[in-house]
């Protein structure tokens, strides 16, 4: 069975503050978990972190 994947750039952002927003292509989550543990450690930011929607679906698999 197919199966979709979401291989778009994860978006790492911090609510009051656009200065520390990243983007990170899908090949770089580790980088993205990265930031968000740096953010965390930097109180009061609370990072979120998001995949992005769009274009980056992808089926894998087949039938």
């Amino acid at each position: 069975m197919a199966e979709l994947s979401n291989r778009s750039r994860f978006h790492v952002t911090v609510r009051n503050r656009d200065d520390l927003a990243r983007h990170f292509p899908f090949t770089q989550m580790s980088a993205a978990r990265a930031c968000v543990r740096r953010c965390n450690s930097e109180p009061p930011c609370r990072p979120n972190s998001e995949p992005g929607m769009g274009a980056g679906l992808m089926m894998s698999g087949g039938g």
